[in-house]
């Protein structure tokens, strides 16, 4: 007995621990894939994979490779079901992968299959999209899936290498899928058309307005055979579509109105009637006196004809409107640019008569742009300071003078030196030598609407070369700078 317990511990023994082991392996593995499909890179780079193989997967729809390789199209479909599924279980990123090459391996070889032989299929194929363009897809055709399903048939035998046994079944089913378009474009487009000849007929029309609705029965048949011919013209479908719907709402119209005037009697009709032509003819200004001799076709021509030259002279009313506002809007224009060549010329004579104050010798006078820059030629300070020397009033008076003409509320002093010394002491000497000319001014002339501002550039802006003393003398200056564009006219 005992040596049979310990023959059983022995058997079950290790098969517990295989047991143990596949639960924890298991356990492990399904932490890890959970950790896996809440890891945003995980998620962001099997969604590549996932991506792929749809694009691969509607690419090949496209490409009819459902209907030319049916078997190698559902391997590589089921191999993309199977690159979905790994992802959504938190499979490993390179198991994902893998799976998303195979299946692209696999829809890249349907693609060559039915490449060999597309050709034989490209009449079924262009059949089939002018079908699916004009709505066969609709309600679930079941006209089209059969169709569909021959044609998987034929590419299936080709796939094989067998081919068809008649080579006219190829040229049948593209005449098929083109009926197929036909009666969808028909059935498409007219299906409203339809309702309202059936409520036209249900309302009496074939009593009440029959030579209408004879007309739109002719008109219905001529624009069947439209379709019917014409069916991938979808704006020429559209628009006799449309004009076949207005002319059977006119019949239900007429119909309604003829079953009306028929439960009347004619007294009430012709008093009505009269009533009604009465108000519209005062309204378009007819004579009453005129009217007593005339029919009611009469009448209501004369009507119809006054309506429309009030209509006419509105019309003239409305374009003579907006001529008018279009002939504004361009004086407005013009008038516009020519204020804007007149400011220009104003400005350019300022300028000419600033010019005119200053000798060439002790200032030069330059339009930079949309700034006047008067450059101070003979200004001289004393060395290494910033005193305005008495002999520089004049010049000075001549620049105030010159402010009030130009009129600019932004005005620029700027200070410039040679380059001998240290940049340093240079920028600080510009910078006083340029507030010293802006306290001359306005503590000696008012200038008006003018905010005066000071800068020190130094020697970084040179007008000539510093190796000489010509040079250097040149640089040693004073820049006015009025901007133009804020000038005050």
């Amino acid at each position: 007995m005992a040596h049979d317990v310990g023959m059983k511990t022995k058997f079950i023994l290790p098969v517990l621990y295989t047991s143990l082991s596949v639960l924890v392996f298991t356990a492990c593995a399904s932490k890890e894939r959970r950790a896996r499909l809440a890891d945003p890179t995980y998620i962001s780079e099997t969604q590549t994979y996932r991506t792929q193989v749809n694009d691969a997967l509607e690419q090949a729809r496209m490409n009819h490779l459902n209907y030319l390789a049916p078997a190698a199209f559902l391997s590589a479909e089921e191999d993309a079901k199977r690159v979905h599924s790994l992802a959504e279980k938190g499979a490993a990123p390179n198991e994902v992968e893998a799976a998303a090459r195979e299946a692209l391996a696999e829809f890249e070889k349907a693609r060559e299959k039915a490449a060999s032989y597309r050709a034989d299929f490209q009449v079924v194929v262009d059949a089939r999209g002018k079908a699916i363009d004009v709505g066969a897809r609709n309600n679930e055709n079941k006209a089209l899936r059969e169709l569909d399903e021959k044609f998987m048939i034929y590419g299936g035998r080709f796939e094989r290498g067998r081919g068809l046994k008649n080579d006219k079944d190829l040229a049948a089913l593209a005449i098929d899928y083109r009926r197929l378009a036909q009666n969808s474009a028909k059935d498409s487009s007219m299906g409203r058309v339809e309702q309202y000849f059936a409520l036209a007929e249900q309302e009496g029309a074939k009593k009440y307005a029959p030579e209408s609705f004879e007309k739109a029965k002719q008109e219905k048949e001529e624009t069947e055979r439209f379709i019917k011919q014409s069916f991938t013209d979808a704006r020429g479908v559209m628009d006799r579509t449309n004009q076949l719907e207005s002319s059977i709402k006119e019949v239900i119209y007429l119909t309604r109105l003829a079953r009306e005037l028929d439960s009347m009697n004619k007294e009430e009709v012709a008093i009505r009637l009269n009533r009604t032509l009465g108000r519209l003819e005062w309204v378009v200004g007819s004579n009453p006196d005129e009217i007593l001799d005339q029919g009611i076709g009469t009448r209501l021509d004369t009507l119809a004809s006054k309506v429309e030259q009030s209509q006419m002279a509105e019309s003239s009313v409305r374009q003579k409107d907006q001529q008018l506002a279009l002939t504004q809007q361009n004086l407005n224009r013009l008038k516009g640019e020519v204020q804007e060549l007149e400011g220009f010329k104003t400005i350019d004579q300022k300028v000419s008569e600033v010019r005119k104050l200053f000798d060439p010798a002790e200032a030069s006078v330059l339009r930079d742009g949309n700034r006047v820059v008067i450059r101070l030629k003979t200004i001289n300070f004393p060395s290494g300071s910033a005193t305005v020397r008495p002999e520089n009033y004049a010049l000075l008076s001549k620049v105030i003078e010159s402010m009030n003409i130009i009129k600019s509320p932004k005005i620029e002093i700027e200070g410039h030196t040679d380059s001998v010394g240290g940049a340093a002491l240079n920028k600080a000497l510009s910078e006083q030598r340029a507030e010293a000319v802006k306290n001359y001014i306005e503590a000696n002339a008012r200038v008006e609407n003018a905010n005066i501002d000071t800068a020190g550039y130094g020697f970084e802006h040179p007008i000539a070369s510093n190796k000489d003393r010509k040079g250097r003398a040149m640089n040693r200056r004073i820049d006015v700078v009025m901007d133009l564009e804020t000038s005050v006219e």
